[in-house]
Order: C-alpha cells, then structure tokens, then sequence
C-alpha cells in the first residue's frame, strides 16, 4: 500500500463506500418477496420442479449483496489503516495530513492554522508554504515506514 496514494484518495474512499452502501440498500428493497416453492406433504419439491424467474431473481440480488459487503469491508480496512497511521503522528502533523488529505484544505491555509495552533501572531508568521510541503513529505515518508514495518511484522 502506498501511504501518499491511499491518503489523496481518502475522500473518495469515503463516498464510494457511501455509494456502495446506498446500491445495497437499493437492491434490498428491489428485492421481491417472494414465498418459497410449494411442497408436497415429504417436504421435497415436485417432480420435474424448475426454478422461477423470481427465485433467480432472488439469488442475483443477494450475491450482489454479498459482493457489495465485501468490498465496502475491504475499502473499510483500508480507511482503518489510514486512521491508525494517523493516530500516531504528534498533533501538528496531525493537522497537516488530516488539514490537507482528509480536509482539503491549501497549504496556506494549513500554515495559518499551524501558526495559530502555536500561537504565533500574524506580524511573526514562521511557517511558510515550502516548508509545509517539506514537511508534508517527511510525515508521509514516515507513515509509509510505519506502515511497512507492521506488515512485516
């Protein structure tokens, strides 16, 4: 898993499985109901007895369930990495990363906030938009080898 990528696409992360979790619940109410086949006083079907189209029907919309729980449990597992890397940063790279990846935000505004954070004034403004970027670079480096050092283990 590359850090840098998973994060820039974090938000879309989030809205496809919202999407995915709207389809499934289309598809649920979609879904006919339907009473089962009718059975004889043994309780096996009849002779000959063929699968109606409702039953088929049936059938698809639950393997598209299925398909659809297993990929929203997969897009889940990725966020729930991402947010165990992002647990482990201080808090000022905490507001980077989650300022710019998860929030949007522009490097400038995060260095606003970065310098309020501090509690530096407007007139000594320290940080400046290179260094953030710097930064920015050096904090997902070290989450990339955080990361590779738990799959290893």
């Amino acid at each position: 898993m590359k850090i840098k990528k998973e994060l820039s696409s974090y938000r879309n992360i989030v809205s496809m499985i919202l999407e995915k979790e709207q389809e499934k619940e289309e598809i649920a109410d979609s879904k006919a109901d339907v009473s089962g086949p009718s059975y004889d006083v043994t309780g096996s079907r009849p002779t000959g007895y063929i699968q109606t189209n409702k039953e088929n029907k049936i059938y698809e919309c639950d393997r598209k369930i299925d398909l659809l729980n297993r990929e929203i449990k997969k897009l889940k597992r990725t966020l729930n990495v991402l947010d165990s890397l992002i647990l482990t940063l201080d808090a000022e790279e905490k507001l980077i990363i989650v300022g710019f990846f998860l929030e949007g935000k522009t490097n400038r505004k995060i260095c606003k906030e970065l310098d309020a954070f501090r509690g530096i004034t407007q007139e000594n403004e320290q940080s400046t938009i290179e260094a953030i970027k710097k930064r920015k670079g050096r904090i997902i480096k070290k989450m990339q080898k955080r990361y590779d050092n738990r799959t290893k283990n």
